[in-house]
Order: C-alpha cells, then sequence, then structure tokens
C-alpha cells in the first residue's frame, strides 16, 4: 500500500509542478514580447527600411559637407535601428519598455509619462521647464481652440471629408489632421486659422518632419484602442482636454491617468500605451488636441538634421501606393519586348519603367545577345558586369534579363530573370511606387524564374545571382 501511496503523492507533486510551469508561463507571456523571425516582404516593413536608408544617406551626406558636430550618436541609433529591422532578425524585448517602430535615438531621458493629470507641489518637474512656454500658450488660449473645434465638430456635413473616421471592433473613434507625418493639411487649418495661428507659435512643436501630426482626435463611448508604441522616442505627444466625460482614461506602460478640460497631458508614445472611453452609448465623446513636441534632449543642431534626414511627406507614399498595383497596365509593346526575350531569344535584356502618369509600364533601352554566344562563366560574368556598370543611379527601374551560362561540369542554364531595381539615391516617391507595382509585371510577364530586389550593386553580384539561379 505504502508504494501506492507514494506514487499518487509524486503525482500530485508532479501536477503541482506543471501547474507552476504554466501559470509562470502565462505570466511571462503577459510581460515579455516576442517578436519573431520576420522576412520584411511587407510594405510596411520595406516602408520602415526605405526610410532609414533615405535617413542614412541624407546624414551622410550632411556630416560630409558640414562635419559630425557631435552626431555620431544620430549615426549609431540609425544603425542600430536599421540593423533591428532587417530580414530575418528575431527580437524578444520587454513589453513595457520604450520600443519605438521606426526610429529610436540613444541616451536620452525616458520617462513613460512626462506630466499627468495630478502635479503635486513636491514633485521634481526639472523636465518640464522646456515645455512651460508651450503649455502656457495652451492654457492661454484654451477657449480659441474649444470655440474653433465646436466650428467643425459634430455636423460634418459643415466641413465634409475632413474628418478621418476609424470604426472597428474596439469601437469608434476619429481626427481632423491640422499635420499630418509633417505635412500641413491646408483645406483643414483654412477652418480654425487661430488654433493654427497658435500652434505655429508654439516654441517646441515638431513639424517639418515625418514624425509630426497634429489633430483633433474623438473618442466615442464604448472604445478602447488596442495597445501600440509610437513611431520614435524623440518626440513627447501632449493631449490638451477639450470635451472629457468621466470614465474616460489614457494608460501608458501600466500607468494610467485622465485627461481634464484645459489641461494637457505629456507623455512618450513610444512606450506601450492605449487610450479608453469606458462611459455609456448616450455618454458624450471624449475630445482632445493632440500635437507633438520635439523631445528635450534633442539639441537645436539635431533638430535641424533630423528634419533634413526625415523629410515630410515620406510615409504617406506607403499608404496611398499600397494598392497602387492594381491601376497599373503593362503596354502591348511593353508584352512584345518581353516575348523578344522569352521566346524570340533576340535580346539579352530591357528596361522597363512608368509612364510620366504612372499608369503605364512601358519599354525603355533594350540590349540584343551578340550574335556568337559565349556561355563560357567568366563571359557571362564580364557581361553582366557591364549590365550592371550602366545602371542608373537615380532612377528606378524593371529589368528583364535573360542569363545563359555554362556551369564546368558541362550543365547549362538558362533563366529568365525579374530586376527591380530601387537604387539608394532614387526618390522615396519613386522606389515604394516601383516596389508596390512590380505585382503588375509580375503578372503580365508570365514565365519570370528568378526574381531580385535590388537597391545597390552589392545585391546584384554575380555569384550571388549564380547561386540563386542554380538554386532555381
Amino acid at each position: 500500500m505504502a508504494p501506492m501511496v507514494e506514487l499518487a503523492m509524486n503525482g500530485w507533486v508532479l501536477l503541482v509542478v506543471i501547474l507552476a510551469t504554466y501559470c509562470l508561463y502565462r505570466h511571462l507571456q503577459k510581460t515579455w514580447r516576442v517578436r519573431e523571425k520576420h522576412n520584411c516582404s511587407s510594405l510596411q516593413c520595406n516602408c520602415k527600411l526605405s526610410v532609414l536608408r533615405a535617413a542614412r544617406r541624407q546624414l551622410t551626406l550632411h556630416i560630409l559637407k558640414q562635419g559630425n558636430n557631435g552626431l555620431s550618436r544620430i549615426q549609431n541609433s540609425l544603425s542600430t535601428q536599421f540593423h533591428y529591422l532587417a530580414p530575418g532578425q528575431v527580437h524578444i524585448s520587454n513589453k513595457y519598455v520604450r520600443n519605438p517602430t521606426v526610429f529610436r535615438l540613444e541616451k536620452i531621458q525616458s520617462r513613460p509619462w512626462w506630466y499627468g493629470d495630478q502635479t503635486a507641489a513636491t514633485e521634481d518637474c526639472n523636465h518640464l521647464k522646456s515645455f512651460q512656454n508651450d503649455l502656457k500658450i495652451l492654457s492661454q488660449n484654451f477657449e480659441e481652440i474649444s470655440e474653433e473645434f465646436f466650428q467643425v465638430w459634430p455636423d460634418d456635413s459643415k466641413v465634409p471629408g475632413r474628418w478621418k473616421v476609424n470604426n472597428t471592433d474596439e469601437g469608434r473613434w476619429c481626427v481632423f489632421h491640422f499635420l499630418d507625418q509633417g505635412q500641413w493639411i491646408i483645406k483643414n487649418t483654412a477652418l480654425c486659422p487661430r488654433t493654427t495661428t497658435i500652434l505655429k507659435s508654439l516654441p517646441n512643436l515638431m513639424a517639418d518632419t515625418m514624425f509630426g501630426h497634429i489633430s483633433f482626435s474623438i473618442m466615442y463611448p464604448g472604445t478602447k484602442t488596442s495597445e501600440r508604441f509610437g513611431v520614435t522616442n524623440t518626440k513627447i505627444r501632449c493631449h490638451m482636454g477639450i470635451v472629457v466625460p468621466n470614465n474616460c482614461s489614457l494608460t501608458v506602460s501600466k500607468e494610467t491617468h485622465s485627461w481634464k478640460t484645459g489641461h494637457c497631458l505629456l507623455f512618450d508614445d513610444s512606450y506601450l500605451h492605449t487610450a479608453a472611453h469606458y462611459g455609456h452609448k448616450e455618454d458624450d465623446i471624449r475630445a482632445v488636441l493632440m500635437l507633438d513636441f520635439w523631445h528635450p534632449d534633442i539639441t537645436i543642431m539635431r533638430v535641424y538634421v533630423k528634419q533634413k534626414i526625415y523629410f515630410n511627406g515620406d510615409c504617406q507614399l506607403f499608404e496611398k501606393t499600397e494598392n497602387m498595383s492594381s491601376g497599373i497596365t503593362v503596354s502591348q509593346e511593353a508584352i512584345d519586348k518581353f516575348l523578344d526575350i522569352k521566346s524570340r531569344k533576340k535580346t539579352r535584356y530591357c528596361m522597363f519603367h512608368l509612364s510620366d502618369d504612372h499608369t503605364t509600364i512601358v519599354p525603355g533601352e533594350c540590349v540584343s545577345k551578340p550574335e556568337k554566344l559565349d556561355l563560357g562563366i567568366d563571359a557571362v560574368k564580364k557581361e553582366w558586369e557591364e549590365f550592371c556598370a550602366n545602371l542608373p543611379e537615380k532612377d528606378c527601374y524593371y529589368i528583364i534579363y535573360d542569363l545563359n551560362y555554362q556551369k564546368n561540369g558541362g550543365a547549362r542554364r538558362d533563366k529568365i530573370l525579374f530586376v527591380c531595381w530601387c537604387p539608394e539615391k532614387a526618390q522615396i516617391r519613386c522606389k515604394m511606387m516601383y516596389s508596390s507595382t512590380r505585382s503588375a509585371i509580375k503578372k503580365a510577364f508570365s514565365g519570370i524564374q528568378v526574381e531580385i530586389q535590388a537597391c545597390d550593386l552589392d545585391d546584384l553580384s554575380f555569384d550571388e545571382v549564380q547561386q540563386r539561379v542554380d538554386k532555381a
């Protein structure tokens, strides 16, 4: 009987251990966030990488012209974030540590909340000194700002299409943009001229960079936004309450505060944050003026450089071009040129580009094959490198290339290559348009066997291309 009792006891101990382990796992799962290995093929991820590439290039040009002047921190931060977003990386990070999704500047003050709903006289508010003038201007002009808010709300028929509405399972909220990704929305600022003048007078306002946003923000009862991280830790977000019913709150890194009418909340939105309106259907909306300030540790020089390297409007392109390929057509002339390569075997390669109105893919330069083919690796490599040397530095192209060579063992390779050439020096708009519309040319050109996305000549090294062709 004793062995049976001992066995039962051991079974209970094992069960307790399993349950304890499971509880610990669930706790860690809530506290820690694991970002899986990714291939960065999504448009959003390509967006971030393209922005970082452009930023690094612009910063390098600035340093070459003006000198470093203490900008090594920005250089290092760009390199770190670029590596973080690179394909194949695995990231494990504390859920409640700041985690900006596009750009993190190292070694600056870090706190989730800069100014909450209660400010005790004994609190150390040295970190707020930089924003005293901004907060004073907003407080003194609250009535004017509030008055213009009610002129554009709630009847959208007065200003149709000016409010951007979000209806999701989480609830309903909408925004009236003054500044969106660094660009002033003129049709909206014209409706609120006094508020716009007040905003532009703020000494720490973040504008003229893609990270800057200003809007009236509305949240309906029963809404709770999903937890999210902001794009950068170089800004401090400000919410000034305009209409604030009960049961509304803002949580940043597990610390919750409530809005107050005429009062500003300052927080770092690169920390995990969420907003909620727990009111009933019959309750009033929650309305705030939302704007961004430069982080106080960003000096005048760094502000200037960040305005230059993160020029405004970049990220708008990623939203606008996401579905662009559905409206792109391929001209019959382009199809004929492709057939010259694929079926008629007359052409070595042909370069294609978007028409001036960005609606049609048309052919550009085409190069014929030599009369006498040399399939030896050395000759084929030389021809490939001559092709690469002639690629433009600032213009994007689609390229169809008929690659033929004979391996040392006697096996022959004949593959149709599709190269999407988006060089570093090309404009962001150009790169995003070509990256997002290449599906149109792939659909029209049946028979492509190897696809290469290239932004510099390293991506087109013959050895790497040969490896991909051999595996295809």
